[in-house]
């Protein structure tokens, strides 16, 4: 995945379609979770910042959009690991979570 960081990060903001984000989610949870892994890894390397800060608003832009609340649980959590190392996400996770995500739906509550 390396190799095509540089055009994934590009690219992830342009897909819309459902059966297309959540793969895209994976990806992007998988290499979330490597990067904060405890283990030195080649991710954690090659990973520059604005392919991070393109993979966060990617995620913002999840949790507004209309998308399934599995895409947008486990979106708030890799979200988390970020809010770790970047104190403006906190906030900004809290706000859409109690005015917007919390009112959608009674499987978005539980």
């Amino acid at each position: 995945m390396v190799p095509h960081l540089d055009e994934f990060s590009a690219k992830i903001s342009t897909i819309k379609l459902d059966s297309a984000t959540r793969p895209c989610y994976k990806i992007c949870d998988h290499l979330t979770k490597t990067y904060y892994s405890s283990k030195e890894n080649e991710l954690k390397k090659a990973l520059k910042t604005t392919q991070i800060e393109a993979l966060e608003t990617c995620r913002f832009d999840w949790l507004v959009a209309s998308q399934k609340i599995a895409v947008k649980a486990f979106t708030i959590n890799t979200l988390y690991l970020f809010e770790l190392q970047k104190d403006w996400i906190h906030p900004e996770l809290k706000h859409l979570i109690t005015t917007k995500i919390i009112h959608e739906s009674k499987s978005t509550k539980a």
